[in-house]
């Protein structure tokens, strides 16, 4: 492996750089001192076949302060990565104070020492004793202290419910993300896509102050991100802004959006392992005009709007899914659009109106021994010439209003083995203006 250096990079007479390459990036003793000089550096370079150039950000906060123009015709060569980030487990929450919005959480970890305050903390696989209130744990949050001497570490964190939903964590797994491109001395959009426009990222925790602008913009279907490993986004109006363009990976961890956290549109595609929206102050996940997310493990909680709000021919999935404690709808199907939540243990539940809402010939389906729970309004309410299918061992339970209803010629079948209580019209019967429920 060699070490690219600046001069080389502006004044070597060869157009091809022809071996694998680092490119450092560090206060001191690097190649750069940003992340946009250093990429920058590559925009009249070409990589010969099967090189890839690494862009090495050093564990520390770089203030960048315009936006990052990603366009490079051997961007699929280029990875952009912080060092792979120490881990540790969560055994507890010592304490939360503050309120909406703004809690500040101890946590008990195995060992804190790998942290550092005024860096951040990717939470992911948080479990707890009951209900399905620690999946606002998973998250990028910023570390406020480390006691190390104690195995604590103090992080916010931006759940939007009037009371902690967190509170029963009891395990999870806490990385250290010590590296930071942080755009919030400038109000600029971080990483916008340009023609040939494909960008690999890794092990970085992105973050701004913004309220309205995008951490990733990708405005045409050439467009391409492949978020590899251990990518969190913390602020900004949008994380992700994907206007016909492809994510891919292992998946983003977004919070504390102002905006819709995931907007995907035209056409554009985001297939990714995991996804975790959390504590965002408007919707988790939009996606409409024929878009499409596939996410197999999905954490979207905490936020404000609705969780997931597939529109207008467009396909939402998730195997093993939570979508919880967010303040509207969980999920929100509506104008010839599918959502498919499978998974055993996959959850809709503690929303604060309904668990899912399938309106004008959209459809809804979820799969055995999933549950849609303890939601504020109707588990499943079907309308509009829409259609729900509820598989075997399926649980619709909601305490405050009917299980399940169908209206205005919505189509609900609930197959045998599927538990719920209440239902409206009854069961095989037709009623509430066209609508009816097989079961």
């Amino acid at each position: 492996m060699t070490t690219l250096v600046p001069n080389a990079l502006l004044e070597s007479p060869v157009a091809f750089i022809s071996e694998n390459t680092t490119i450092t990036v560090a206060s001191s003793d690097g190649d750069f001192t940003t992340l946009k000089d250093a990429y920058d550096s590559l925009k009249d370079r070409r990589l010969a076949p099967d090189v890839t150039v690494t862009i090495s950000l050093a564990a520390e906060v770089f203030t960048e302060t315009a936006s990052i123009v990603i366009s490079h015709p051997d961007g699929s060569q280029i990875l952009i990565s912080g060092p792979t980030p120490s881990s540790t487990t969560i055994t507890g929450q010592q304490s939360v104070s503050g309120s909406a919005g703004a809690y500040s959480c101890i946590l008990n970890v195995t060992d804190a020492s790998i942290f550092e305050t005024g860096k951040y903390c990717l939470i992911g696989g948080a479990t707890g004793s009951s209900g399905e209130g620690h999946a606002v744990y998973n998250g990028c949050w910023e570390v406020t202290d480390v006691d190390a001497a104690n195995s604590r570490i103090t992080i916010t964190n931006t759940d939007r419910n009037s009371s902690f939903s967190g509170g029963n964590i009891n395990n999870g797994t806490a990385k250290a993300l010590n590296t930071v491109v942080d755009f919030s001395a400038a109000d600029v959009n971080g990483f916008t896509f340009g023609e040939d426009g494909h960008l690999r990222i890794r092990n970085v925790a992105i973050v701004s102050t913004s309220t309205s602008r995008k951490c990733f913009l990708l405005e045409k279907p050439v467009h391409y991100l492949d978020a590899e490993l251990d990518v969190g986004t913390h602020g900004w109006g949008h994380s992700f802004y994907v206007l016909g363009g492809t994510v891919q990976g292992d998946g983003p961890t977004i919070s504390n959006t102002t905006s819709t956290a995931v907007y995907v549109s035209v056409s554009g595609v985001m297939t990714v392992e995991n996804m975790v929206v959390t504590g965002g102050g408007a919707g988790g996940v939009i996606l409409n005009d024929g878009s499409n997310i596939s996410a197999h493990y999905c954490k979207v909680a905490g936020n404000v709007g609705h969780g997931v709000g597939p529109s207008w021919g467009s396909t939402f999935t998730t195997n093993e899914g939570v979508i919880a404690y967010n303040l509207g709808i969980g999920i929100y199907v509506q104008g010839c659009s599918m959502a498919r939540v499978l998974g055993s243990s996959a959850r809709v539940s503690d929303n604060g109106s309904h668990g899912v809402y399938v309106v004008r010939g959209a459809m809804f389906y979820i799969g055995s021994s999933a549950r849609a729970e303890n939601n504020g309004s109707y588990g499943v309410y079907c309308a509009f010439n829409s259609t729900a299918q509820l598989t075997l061992s399926t649980t619709v339970n909601d305490s405050v209003a009917t299980d399940i209803k169908a209206i205005s010629y919505g189509y609900i079948r609930a197959e045998a083995g599927c538990t719920y209580t209440t239902t409206s019209p009854s069961v095989n019967t037709e009623g509430n203006e066209g609508g009816y429920i097989d079961g």
